[in-house]
């Protein structure tokens, strides 16, 4: 539902308070609203953001007032053996399923995921680092330009994964969608899987060779059954990857021969929510945007 809020308050010295420009509609906030991710009610959704920061705690020194900014949106708790030793945290909280997050005017976001963008990156660009740094993941699995591959996934995820390999040296790979027609057979050095889908993790297995390696970039909102004998078969690598920095997805973003405006579609008004999220149930080809302040450009 669309309703007023009071306009959100610092919780910490770390915290920064950002007015949304753009915030990209995703899978994730769709499964959340369907009940498919579990969520404590009410919740504003929106992990994808960009837009100006507006306050900053005490203890902020990374951002001032005015900074255009990006939002990574996995939170660290900031307590766990993971943390602790400077890792991956074990228990991060996702802004738009366990905090309130971005289809919002404003939104709080502590000081460590909030990430200065160039004057020139549109805003859509800005929102556009999560996802970019969650299809850059893939490159810190073990795959290497001049091996073969395929990425497992048609759509604008499977678009944007590669793009991403292609701007890194890799040449010799397909995508490959779950329902269409087969173009990489067997015998494949890598698959990577983005549909989150069984069917997506059964083909993406069916393609190796022995000794190939799967890598795991999608995050299904539940449990998925995969093939572990044939894995074990095949003596399969699996390598489950989250993120790339975000400083590197905006570099990436920055740079003017790496396209991905033509995977955006419209922006929206966020009272058009019911309309936006029905028609992005049925559309994986364009990337909708709300614009809860449209004043920021």
């Amino acid at each position: 539902m669309f309703q007023r809020v009071p306009a959100p308050e610092l919780r910490s010295v770390h915290d920064v308070r950002i007015r949304v420009a753009r915030a990209g509609l995703c899978r994730t906030d769709l499964h959340v609203a369907r009940g498919r991710i579990a969520c404590v009610p009410p919740r504003v959704l929106g992990h994808e953001v960009a837009g100006i920061v507006v306050e900053v705690g005490a203890d902020v020194t990374r951002v001032t007032l005015g900074t255009r900014v990006a939002v990574m949106p996995l939170m660290p708790c900031g307590d766990c053996p993971g943390c602790r030793a400077h890792q991956l945290c074990l228990t991060p909280r996702m802004l738009g399923v366990d905090v309130d997050g971005g289809f919002a005017q404003e939104v709080i976001v502590p000081e460590s995921q909030v990430f200065p963008v160039p004057l020139e990156m549109s805003f859509e660009r800005a929102a556009y680092v999560e996802p970019v740094a969650a299809a850059m993941a893939v490159l810190r699995s073990p795959i290497q330009p001049g091996t073969r591959g395929v990425v497992v996934g048609g759509g604008r995820i499977g678009e944007l994964t590669q793009r991403v390999l292609l701007s890194h040296g890799h040449r010799d790979f397909t995508v490959e969608s779950v329902d269409g027609p087969r173009h990489a057979g067997v015998g494949m050095d890598w698959a990577i899987e983005t549909t989150g889908t069984e069917a997506g993790i059964s083909l993406s297995l069916r393609s190796l060779r022995v000794n190939g390696t799967l890598v795991l970039k999608s995050r299904p909102p539940a449990p998925v059954p995969v093939d572990v004998s044939l894995a074990v078969r095949r003596e399969i690598s699996i390598h489950a990857v989250g993120y790339a920095p975000a400083t590197d997805a905006i570099r990436l973003l920055g740079q003017a021969g790496f396209a991905v405006d033509d995977l955006f579609s419209d922006c929206h008004p966020l009272r058009a929510y019911a309309e936006v999220f029905a028609q992005a149930e049925h559309n994986e080809h364009g990337k909708v945007f709300f614009a809860p302040c449209p004043e920021l450009a």
